[in-house]
């Protein structure tokens, strides 16, 4: 016991030791700033490497003093700030200040002050900011400046105040491109002359009143600016009296030389053959793992079906067979239960044990098989192998649990891409971070230390230490490595086994804990990044915007395209012909096996002529072919007369996704998606749990899908009328309509060229509906009917049914005639052949007169019974007393 105890007390003084170091990234000379400081001193440093309060109240920093607020850090106060000397807040650390700062002071001969602003930083002043001019109007040399850098945010909530009349104060010292905000909330007031920046870069938003203060160079908006009227207006600021808005405001902002957000809501269609813009591809509407599958319909609905994908599965159990909605009514209890709209999915698996993510705009959460994608655990975490809980998660230098299971300073809403795979789970945000969770410590991207602790949280992603890398717009991956490409086109890569494209021992794979750059192949732009894994390493793909695509690593499988096994350290161009079929320079997009951790490197792509090649292990027939394959024009096929059920060499395939052991893809003009690998415990979505292998594509037992991003054909309803009655096909068509669509046309042959005259009032026959505004007409069959004795909606038709003239029922032993028949010596056997009745009534020349009453009198039936008829003279029709109302009897339906 003795020996456990002190290994816990060195792993104890280890962690001190790890977080400490990761904390003091303080200027050399400088001092850990006390809790209780008001003053700096003249040639003191004081250094905040980690979240400060500061008890003293106010603070000056006097000249020659200097305070450096450090990369992440935040510094808290509730007085007042007199900055004489220098206040330096680094990239992506920030200053809460309730109270005023003064940065300066008026008529000061012998010191400059100076406000440095790093990127992405942020400075919130809930009282006044005054700007004093220590150069007493020109007389002397000296300053009062704010340097802002790339990103960074200054929000002032009462009044600014800037003195200087012969110098614009507020400088911008970042890239070219990129921007920054000043805010103010409250008046802004100069001098006679006062300028406020002469930089393009600082936005300046004034949303009160502006008094003797130009702009200058600045991109202004104001007096009184709000979104409606602001066209630079951050994302994150809202008006009215809320203050410290700044670190959101901030987070929001890139980082570097790019000028926004890559982030698209709703249905985003860059995706699959129509994907053209490399910043913003959707590449997550299907993700498939080992016999799983989530997808998201154009309208946001999400749909999972496959092995353990129940939310209380795991393993091989709690599988779903016919397509499930993933909603709050299938999905966690109590305080688990899913809520807010669904933002991103994700999914890992390691051969039969699987975990999934979804992300909401209430949160992160997890189910499946604990520890495949991310370590968490269950008393920390909330995550738990067979159970859907909502996670809370730490972030590595910060304290305490982030209620929505995602970083420090990341909101769900800022989530661009969400990628799972064995062993990681990699989020990036609109504004170009990358932070991962992984149980392997050369995958967290920040050269942090491998340890159980540092496997449960949160880890930005960075080239150096303190320096993140920013830009991000996709990560991607395989089992302990990734890769990640940014919006000025570069690419990096982290963790086991990675390559960056060398000659030598440089080319060599290698662990790299940090997100580390790679070379790429001369003159191309990348579009699309993946990576896939065999036994032996991992392999890189990497496709260019002409249409190129580019491999790299270990070749076990075949899985690099080159028609040969052999490994490569620097990227080699994928080229094959079938025919007249070209592969190289003619590829749209790319699905390698990413998601699954084992031996089953493979990839899928679509040509821009949406033709399917496949190359790589396909295990279990899981790329239409057997054992491991060359790149391979059309695997999966059928052969012989065209058959719509099957993938024929004339399809055209719009989107495809590789899985563990299955491929998906969908086709041109197909309400179902094509499958085909193994099919197990309802991996293919044909409503059974059976098992065997589909050796070619089937497009017939499988589910409907309307994949957001690759819909051709719309699934519309078919519609049962009542006899005598006529359908309106709007019934029949979906609720919402696809990006690019604007309507339904309908058309009474199957190759929409004649259009149904009227389709609001149709009769039964087959009908034919296409999306209007797509270049594709798809014509999909529907059939209107009239509802027969069989079907569940036929008694909304009439409140009667036929005579029964035999059978069962009594016969009517009272009757009135007028056709002089009657008694069971006529021929007719009437009235007893009018069976089931108590009294019948026939005539020809006379008519059955009921009680006739007027509307207004109808309240003098005292006690009106349930089926009681009147003819109303007013209304003019039968009323039968029903559901506690006189209604009239007019319609062959339910009164």
């Amino acid at each position: 016991m003795k020996k456990i105890k002190i290994f816990k007390n060195i792993f104890a003084l280890a962690l001190v030791f790890l977080f400490t170091n990761f904390f003091a990234q303080c200027p050399t000379g400088s001092t850990s700033m006390p809790a209780n400081t008001t003053t700096v001193p003249s040639g003191t440093t004081y250094c905040v490497s980690s979240d400060l309060t500061l008890t003293g109240g106010s603070l000056t920093i006097n000249n020659g003093g200097k305070v450096v607020v450090t990369n992440g850090a935040k510094l808290t106060a509730s007085g007042n700030f007199q900055v004489n000397g220098t206040l330096e807040i680094q990239d992506n650390s920030g200053v809460v200040l309730t109270g005023s700062a003064f940065v300066g002071a008026f008529g000061q001969a012998t010191y400059s002050s100076l406000l440095q602003m790093g990127k992405k930083s942020y400075f919130s002043i809930t009282g006044s900011f005054v700007q004093q001019d220590n150069s007493f109007n020109g007389v002397y040399s000296t300053t009062s400046l704010i340097k802002q850098d790339a990103g960074s945010v200054i929000e002032v909530c009462a009044t600014y105040t800037q003195q200087a009349t012969t110098y614009a104060p507020v400088i911008y010292t970042g890239s070219a491109g990129a921007k920054s905000y000043f805010i103010v909330r409250a008046q802004a007031n100069g001098g006679a002359g006062s300028q406020f920046s002469n930089n393009a870069e600082i936005n300046w938003i004034a949303m009160n009143t502006v008094t003797s203060l130009s702009n200058g160079s600045a991109t202004y908006c104001g007096p009184n600016a709000t979104a409606a009227t602001c066209g630079s207006w951050p994302t994150g600021l809202t008006t009215g009296s809320v203050c410290d808005q700044a670190m959101t405001i901030a987070q929001n902002l890139s980082g570097g030389g790019t000028t926004g957000s890559f982030c698209v809501t709703g249905c985003n269609d860059n995706t699959y053959i129509n994907s053209l813009d490399p910043n913003t591809i959707e590449y997550d509407n299907m993700v498939s793992v080992f016999h799983s599958t989530i997808v998201r319909e154009f309208d946001g609905k999400i749909k999972v079906w496959g092995q353990g994908i129940a939310q209380d599965g795991y393993g091989t159990s709690g599988n779903v067979a016919p397509p499930q909605l993933l909603n709050a009514a299938n999905y966690g209890t109590g305080t688990n239960q899913l809520s807010g709209t669904v933002l991103r999915f994700a999914a890992g698996s390691s051969s039969n044990t699987q975990q999934f993510a979804v992300l909401t705009t209430d949160g992160l959460y997890f189910w499946g098989d604990q520890g495949v994608m991310v370590p968490l655990t269950d008393g920390a975490n909330n995550v738990n192998s067979g159970a859907f809980r909502k996670a809370k998660v730490e972030t590595y230098g910060a304290s305490g649990y982030k209620a929505d299971g995602l970083p420090l300073g990341v909101n769900p809403s800022d989530v661009k891409m969400m990628f799972g795979t064995r062993d990681g789970l990699a989020i990036v945000t609109c504004t170009g971070a990358a932070w991962v969770l992984s149980s392997n410590g050369n995958t967290y991207g920040d050269g942090v230390t491998d340890s159980a602790a540092n496997d449960l949280v949160w880890h930005r992603v960075s080239t150096a230490a303190n320096t993140p890398l920013n830009n991000v717009v996709a990560v991607r991956g395989t089992y302990q490595t990734m890769f990640a490409l940014t919006s000025d086109g570069n690419i990096y890569t982290w963790g086991v086994g990675t390559r960056i494209s060398a000659t030598g021992t440089a080319g060599n794979a290698s662990i790299r804990q940090y997100a580390t750059l790679m070379n790429k192949p001369a003159g191309i732009t990348p579009k699309m990044i993946g990576m896939t894994r065999s036994t032996n390493g991992k392999s890189y793909y990497l496709l260019a915007t002409n249409g190129n695509l580019y491999s790299m690593g270990e070749n076990e499988s075949r899985q690099l395209g080159t028609g040969n096994t052999t490994d490569y350290s620097e990227w080699q161009l994928v080229t094959a012909t079938s025919g007249t079929n070209t592969l190289g320079g003619n590829i749209a997009w790319i699905s390698p096996q990413e998601h699954e951790g084992g031996n089953y490197a493979a990839i899928n792509i679509i040509t821009n002529d949406g033709k399917l090649w496949a190359w790589g292990n396909s295990d279990t027939g899981m790329l239409g072919a057997s054992g491991t394959i060359n790149p391979t024009y059309m695997p999966g096929s059928t052969t012989g007369a065209y058959n719509p059920g099957k993938l024929n060499t004339s399809d055209k395939l719009i989107a495809v996704e590789t899985g563990g052991h299955t491929t998906l893809t969908i086709k041109q003009c197909s309400i179902k998606f094509g499958y085909v690998g193994h099919k197990i415990r309802g991996s293919m979505a044909n409503n059974t749990t059976d098992s065997g292998t589909e050796t070619e594509f089937n497009f017939s037992d499988t589910a409907v899908l309307s994949i957001c991003g690759a819909v051709s054909a719309p699934v519309v309803e078919n519609l049962k009328v009542c006899d005598g009655t006529t359908a309106n096909l709007a019934n029949a068509e979906p609720a919402t309509l696809p990006p690019s669509a604007t309507g339904i046309n309908w058309w009474t042959d199957a190759a929409g060229t004649i259009p149904v005259t009227n389709p609001a009032a149709v009769g039964p026959g087959t009908y034919y509906a296409t999306y209007e505004g797509l270049v594709v007409k798809c014509p999909t069959p529907m059939t209107v009917s009239y509802y027969t004795p069989a079907d569940a909606g036929y008694n909304t038709c009439a409140c009667y049914n036929d005579p029964i003239t035999t059978g069962p029922a009594k016969d009517t032993k009272v009757g009135i005639t007028l056709l002089k028949r009657a008694g069971a010596d006529n021929a007719d056997n009437w009235p007893m052949i009018r069976k089931g009745g108590h009294i019948a009534l026939e005539s020809n020349t006379q008519g059955f007169v009921p009680t006739r009453i007027a509307k207004a009198d109808l309240g003098n039936i005292a006690q009106p019974q349930e089926g009681m008829m009147v003819y109303d003279t007013t209304d003019k029709c039968l009323k039968i007393y029903t559901a506690g109302a006189w209604k009239c009897f007019n319609t062959p339906s339910c009164p």
